[in-house]
């Protein structure tokens, strides 16, 4: 089990990888996705649902765990 101090670092950590393979190469012309632009996945946390929902488009599963929500995406990458 994590050491309590190391909670918040795994749970940053973890979001980083998952966010990673979330991209896919866009065809020409198209806009590039905001994921490629986003350099610290921390500043996810305390965004709102739209925000976020305008920027990655609607998850393919949706989790709410307690006052947490787990939105999942699929990526052919």
């Amino acid at each position: 089990m994590a050491r309590p101090s190391m909670i918040p670092f795994v749970a940053a950590a973890s979001l980083a990888i998952a966010l990673a393979g979330c991209t896919a190469a866009s065809p020409e012309g198209a806009a590039t996705p905001a994921i490629g632009m986003m350099s610290d996945p921390q500043n996810l946390v305390g965004d709102t649902p739209a925000n976020l929902s305008a920027q990655f488009g609607h998850p393919a599963l949706l989790r709410i765990d307690g006052p947490a929500q787990v939105w999942l995406y699929h990526s052919p990458v």
